[in-house]
């Protein structure tokens, strides 16, 4: 039985989040030795730090002795297991029920947009006497002072994480459940949770300053739920966003043309009636075997999986501008992350960096930009440029070993590969000189440029 470590208490909290505001300053990564001064935080905490400093390091130094301790490499194998499929919330609580064999104590955490629209949820955790939060996940929220609340609300004894909700509910609660060192079961309720965000054990939280996702952990996660009716009451924003991550492994994979019939079916009809279609069912488990095969060849993003990453350069460049702008859809919908996945494959299309698409799947995106009430330009800009210039420096494939010198702080490596270029999986010897081989390394007020010769910005 996992054994879950002690809550940390607010003061080493703070002194964690200190140091990470003082490495998150200077352009640390993977070869850098990061520094601590331990008058006023232990080594313990400060390897706890490096710990989910998702640029990564070779270790700590002591500022005042000068001793080095190497940060331990995760060397144990993470594989996704296959989503255990379920057509009601009840039918997987009693399948929890009665693998509770060893008397875990459980907890749950809960997406609360999920919990008003499905009242069981909270119903059977309450006649089981379990323990659960219900949290708002927001990109806002999505931070280590939420995960500093979850922590505390949770306690000491928990074994069991049971997390139900979308991407953001997936990867902030998942996060807590990693750093605790408990059992982590997922249950997506969008999907873009199930083909996405609630595969491959990539966990993390936003930096103020630092920007998306730069705070994390690989988590060996236990299991994943497909409970069908959680994904029949999306709404059409959520099934949008879905399939913002569902064409990003179309263009991987090379299978747009073979999933477009489903695609269309998922944009036609209602989430009730898409999601019991058999073609639909099937596009939802090749996605799941897609990425599932991509996290299995590299579960640490070393190269490989890098490829994931299609559009997300662009795509966190618009989440971040439109959150400084609290931008809203004609449909007054804030900016999301999968339908800034979806702007992102359209800019990149539109400005000649990502070539060979076939024709329809431009006009798939163009459909799905125009029911989520986009509308171009998204903003000017020159009054961002700064902002921009800084995202784009700090975007996290920068920061891969070696990669990171004085003259390359100004340009942005950018995930660029060809249709298709997934659709047989490079052999193991060949993966990072495949993987350099779909990006380019690209100058960042040029790439800008480019943006704006689409019209996504003034």
């Amino acid at each position: 039985m996992t054994q879950p470590k002690s809550c940390l208490n607010d003061q080493q909290w703070t002194r964690i989040e200190e140091l990470l505001n003082q490495w998150f300053a200077h352009p640390f990564n993977r070869s850098s030795w990061l520094p601590f001064n331990s008058t006023f935080i232990s080594r313990s905490e400060a390897l706890l730090a490096a710990s989910i400093f998702k640029r990564g390091a070779k270790g700590i130094v002591d500022e005042v002795t000068g001793i080095q301790t190497p940060v331990a490499q995760q060397h144990r194998e993470i594989s996704p297991p296959l989503p255990q499929a379920f057509s009601k919330w009840n039918d997987f609580f009693q399948y929890l029920l009665s693998s509770q064999a060893q008397e875990k104590e459980t907890f749950l955490v809960i997406d609360r947009s999920l919990a008003n629209h499905h009242p069981e949820i909270c119903e059977s955790c309450q006649r089981a006497q379990f323990s659960y939060l219900i949290i708002d996940c927001t990109e806002e929220l999505k931070s280590l002072k939420q995960a500093r609340y979850i922590d505390a609300v949770m306690g000491p004894s928990v074994r069991q994480m049971i997390v139900v909700g979308g991407g953001i509910c997936c990867d902030l609660a998942a996060f807590v459940g990693g750093f605790r060192g408990v059992d982590v079961i997922l249950v997506p309720s969008t999907l873009l949770a199930l083909v996405d965000a609630g595969l491959g054990g990539k966990t993390g939280v936003n930096h103020p300053s630092a920007g998306k996702n730069q705070i994390g952990l690989f988590v060996d996660i236990q299991g994943i739920a497909y409970v069908s009716s959680l994904l029949t009451s999306l709404p059409p924003q959520g099934m949008h966003d879905g399939l913002g991550e569902v064409l990003k492994h179309a263009w991987l994979s090379g299978q747009f043309e073979r999933w477009e019939l489903a695609l269309n079916n998922l944009l036609s009809q209602a989430p009730r009636d898409a999601f019991l279609r058999d073609d639909v069912q099937s596009l939802v488990k090749e996605n799941i075997f897609f990425k599932r095969s991509v996290v299995r060849l590299d579960p640490f993003e070393a190269n490989l999986r890098i490829l994931l990453n299609l559009a997300h350069t662009v795509a966190h460049l618009v989440e971040a501008l439109c959150l400084n702008q609290n931008y809203r859809t004609t449909k007054d919908a804030p900016m999301s992350h999968g339908l800034a996945v979806i702007i992102g494959l359209w800019a990149l299309i539109r400005a000649g960096l990502l070539v060979g698409a076939p024709t329809a799947y431009m006009e798939q995106l163009c459909k799905l930009l125009e029911l989520s009430g986009v509308e171009f330009p998204l903003l000017d800009l020159q009054d961002h440029w700064n902002t921009a210039v800084q995202v784009l420096t700090q975007d996290k494939k920068n920061y891969e070993p070696g990669k990171l010198h004085s003259s390359q702080r100004a340009t942005v490596r950018c995930v660029l590969p060809a249709y298709g270029c997934l659709r047989t999986l490079p052999s193991v010897e060949h993966l990072q000189d495949f993987t350099d081989a779909q990006t380019r390394q690209i100058p960042i007020e040029p790439f800008l440029r480019h943006l704006q010769s689409t019209g996504l910005f003034l």
